[in-house]
């Protein structure tokens, strides 16, 4: 078995997974911003404590 050929598609697929999770990640990042807001909200008044606001 040629391992120069496994080496080419142990790469292609690395960059395949990499380019997915970087497209996953500009896409549902927009549509958090308003869960952060939220929780940035929660812990203000718990006065810093997260564990009520990771229950939310």
């Amino acid at each position: 078995m040629d391992t120069r050929n496994r080496s080419i598609r142990l790469r292609m697929l690395a960059f395949g997974v990499i380019g997915f999770a970087a497209a996953l990640t500009a896409v549902a990042a927009p549509q958090c911003d308003h869960c952060l807001t939220r929780h940035y909200a929660c812990r203000t008044d718990n006065s810093g404590d997260t564990q009520p606001c990771l229950e939310k």
